[in-house]
């Protein structure tokens, strides 16, 4: 065998392999958000339905027009503003910890794509302007589950600030600091 054909191989068996993980990850995610929902079935607070067949389509947002299409529909659809709270509720179920708990809701909500198109406060980034986070619905939604969630907490809560620090690693998500890395 030659040099190049191992290299083949070696790259065809991690691509393998990294497709058996997402598909047990995707499993394990579904079995888990099922586990979810019946947990939060059997609290005081009972879950009316799955709220992800409320949200639809629209979770996670992976697409900027689906994301902007889910934003404009949360100011006026209160049957989808209470199921992405429930799903707040449920992404964030054991946590005590409200950093944790923004960047579990970011990271499963809105994909990669659509956090690079952001920034929390619409600050300059290496001279290009990003949208403002905090001025959209989903901000205001997440922000008040987090307050709410939080109130009887002393310490000071930075939702902005939490926020903005996850939106400005995006770009180091999903293989892309190590991509950066092969490049320098």
């Amino acid at each position: 065998m030659s040099i190049g054909s191992i290299e083949d191989l070696k790259i065809f068996i991690k691509k393998e392999i990294n497709n058996a993980k997402r598909s047990i990850l995707y499993d394990l995610e579904q079995k888990i958000n099922t586990i979810k929902i019946e947990i939060s079935r059997r609290t005081e607070e009972i879950a009316p339905l799955d709220p992800w067949t409320i949200v639809g389509e629209f979770l996670p947002a992976m697409e900027i027009n689906k994301f902007l299409e889910f934003n404009e529909m949360l100011t006026t659809d209160s049957e989808k503003q209470e199921a992405l709270k429930l799903i707040f509720r449920l992404e964030t179920i054991g946590s005590k910890n409200y950093e944790a708990d923004i960047t579990e809701i970011l990271k499963k909500l809105i994909g990669k794509d659509v956090q690079l198109l952001y920034s929390g406060c619409c600050r300059m980034v290496n001279g290009v302007g990003k949208k403002n986070f905090s001025a959209t619905r989903f901000y205001k939604i997440m922000n008040d589950f987090i307050l709410s969630k939080y109130s009887q907490s002393m310490e000071k809560l930075k939702v902005i600030h939490v926020t903005s620090k996850f939106l400005s690693g995006a770009k180091d998500r999903e293989g892309g600091r190590s991509q950066r890395s092969k490049k320098d």
